[in-house]
């Protein structure tokens, strides 16, 4: 142990105290002396009594306080004092089981609607049934491991996303000093491998379920497609989020302002921002749909700049539900025989198309209002196997022309 040195002290408190090899005092008045030392977490930290006073009586006692604390570091025993009073608390109070615990973490987080949703449901079909009671100090490696090897894994994304929620409210726990490290170290256990890929389609079977679709959802094809937005966001559209140019054979540029996602909570219907704030942006359309985007807003879109784009068929003052439009679009693809679309591949389909038009991945990263470039690096990867397909179209033009 440090040897403490002494230290220097007025009776007013104002000079500095010189630096101990290991904490410093100081007198802040007759018969109150103050104590203050690094902790091994780096942060500064005052010395209490045992009476829980943070002066000491003497000189004397404060060295001996620190004397004290540097001790129980050398012995790796040291607790910060808001981790103390959270095992004093916990004594106190008697354990703290998982369920406790669990159910404060998802209160106290700020969650999007659908996001909290999610949790719950994940909790109460996945978590809570196996650890409601378990104390959180006796969730260990092996017990998680034997959890995660039980869940059902024909529904790899659900297993994903409830380990993946167990490793971050058991993480949250270290943080709070409740348990000592995450006992959640199965190897890949919060990610998946999709059963399949998602659906692609050609450009011609696109257009026969386009042809499908009944003539007031058709534009929504087109903008699931070639603007790659999200169903959410096809449905929150407003007429003032579409500005197109003006009637001209020779201009038929426009740009969607998507500012809006609509969907369906627990709660019921909900309007909010876009997934992230990369999520707000201007796609602009290719050409080749503006008329027939211009023409749905003039027959089958409500009136008014706040006029929904795609309104309900029962009552134009609201949008269309995303289940409606999913619905209507799993009779059009049955017509098609592709039922293994749903209208998400749309996004897809359009951003991968994008890729091999010449995006770069900044580019199609903006277009699809992603935070990070990772799907868009996926879509440019899928794209790379074009010079392949170029050079094959060149043998094709050598040998028509022998």
């Amino acid at each position: 142990m440090a040897e403490l040195a002494d230290v220097e002290h007025t009776g007013g408190g104002n000079r500095r105290g010189r630096r101990a090899s290991f904490g410093s005092i100081r007198q802040r008045g007759p018969g109150r002396f103050q104590a203050r030392y690094t902790g091994p977490d780096g942060q500064q930290y005052a010395a209490y009594s045992p009476g829980g006073s943070a002066t000491f009586p003497t000189k004397s006692y404060a060295h001996s306080a620190l004397a004290r604390i540097r001790v129980e570091i050398d012995a790796g025993t040291w607790l910060s004092p808001a981790a103390r009073a959270a095992v004093e608390a916990s004594v106190a109070r008697g354990p703290l089981m998982f369920g406790e615990y669990a159910e404060t973490w998802l209160s106290q987080r700020p969650l999007a609607t659908r996001t909290r949703d999610l949790y719950r449901s994940l909790l109460d079909k996945h978590l809570l049934p196996s650890w409601r009671e378990v104390e959180l100090v006796a969730i260990t490696s092996p017990a998680v491991r034997q959890w995660h090897g039980g869940l059902d894994k024909t529904k790899p994304r659900a297993v994903a996303n409830a380990y993946s929620l167990l490793k971050t409210i058991l993480g949250t726990a270290v943080a709070d000093d409740l348990i000592p490290g995450n006992p959640c170290k199965v190897r890949g256990g919060g990610q998946y491998r999709r059963a399949k890929e998602p659906g692609m389609a050609t450009l011609g079977e696109v257009s026969a379920l386009r042809a499908a679709m009944p003539e007031r959802y058709r534009c929504a094809i087109d903008l699931g497609l070639w603007a790659s937005l999200r169903i959410g966001e096809v449905i929150g559209l407003q007429r003032a989020d579409v500005s197109l140019s003006a009637v001209d054979a020779d201009d038929q540029s426009g740009v969607i302002h998507v500012r809006r996602s609509v969907g369906r909570t627990r709660a019921g219907r909900e309007e909010k921002l876009p997934k992230s704030r990369a999520g707000t942006r201007d796609v602009v359309l290719p050409p080749h749909i503006v008329p027939a985007l211009r023409q749905h807003l003039q027959t089958q879109s409500s009136p008014g700049r706040k006029g929904w784009v795609f309104p309900a068929a029962s009552d134009p003052e609201h949008n269309v539900s995303a289940d409606v439009l999913r619905e209507t679009f799993e009779t059009a693809r049955g017509k098609i025989g592709r039922d293994d679309l749903v209208f998400h591949h749309l996004r897809g389909i359009g951003a991968t198309l994008a890729a091999h038009a010449g995006a770069t991945v900044r580019e199609l990263q903006d277009r699809l209002g992603h935070a990070t470039p990772n799907m868009a690096l996926a879509y440019q990867r899928v794209a790379q196997d074009r010079p392949r397909q170029l050079a094959e179209a060149l043998s094709r033009m050598a040998g028509s022309d022998g």
